[in-house]
């Protein structure tokens, strides 16, 4: 399970945060993890408490927005978002798509107590 590393370094991400920011309590670190990512967000979620024990970041909240598939159409500029696509081919002219959105994973946000 990759997700401990990954809770590990969300809390080093948001640790060098707070401390550039002037210091203070996190409260809760607002993550986005896209459909696409490869990140289960359920094991990052349980794996959380772990992962921040003994940290400045110890008994704050993650709090995950789960970011839908979305692709796009170069020829026809038609957008679909909310499923993967077992072809990526347009519906409506048949051309390739590429992948728009799904692949972030990103800390979107910190609620600090000052």
């Amino acid at each position: 399970m990759h997700e401990i590393s990954i809770a590990q370094s969300i809390c080093e991400v948001a640790e060098q945060a707070v401390f550039a920011n002037g210091g203070g309590r996190v409260i809760s670190v607002f993550l986005k993890i896209g459909e696409l990512s490869g990140v289960d967000s359920e094991a990052l979620d349980f794996v959380w408490d772990a992962a921040i024990s003994e940290t400045s970041l110890e008994g704050s909240r993650l709090e995950i927005e789960k970011v839908p598939a979305s692709f796009s159409c170069g020829a026809c500029g038609a957008e679909l978002f909310g499923r993967v696509l077992n072809t990526p081919v347009c519906e409506k002219c048949g051309s390739l798509l590429r992948i728009s959105g799904g692949r972030e994973m990103e800390v979107s946000g910190l609620e600090i107590d000052q």
